[in-house]
């Protein structure tokens, strides 16, 4: 009878948790969402997201979703102002570059989710903390 010996695995890490995974992904979510969807698609990840038990700090997920938030919020408020002043013309150029910063924003919202890193972005008025 001859005995066949497993082949030697190198050392290789664990794959990450399903939760970290789980959590990029729903923070990838409140940004891809928003493009379609203003405010209501990060304001509901930021009440549904779960602070992190162990160190009583804010879920990866929640944190970004916070950042959307805020975002979206600010994003509203310009659109507001720019709508308002379309009457002297200079409203068109402030919906033009705050629809076109949306767009921007979003997508390095979604790819610094995905890579797992915090990323505040400029110009944003931080009405939720």
């Amino acid at each position: 009878m001859n005995e066949r010996t497993p082949p030697i695995q190198p050392d290789t890490p664990p794959p990450p948790p399903v939760e970290q995974g789980d959590d990029k992904m729903t923070a990838m979510l409140a940004w891809l969402l928003s493009l379609f969807f203003p405010i209501i698609p990060a304001l509901v990840i930021y009440l549904i997201a779960s602070d992190d038990p162990a160190s009583g700090q804010r879920s990866f997920s929640k944190e970004t979703a916070r950042v959307a938030l805020n975002w979206q919020l600010t994003n509203f408020l310009a659109v507001i102002v720019g709508i308002v002043l379309t009457v002297v013309v200079i409203g068109i150029v402030v919906i033009g570059v705050f629809s076109v910063l949306n767009i921007v924003f979003c997508i390095i919202g979604m790819v610094k989710a995905l890579q797992g890193e915090n990323w505040n972005s400029p110009v944003t008025i931080s009405f939720v903390k």
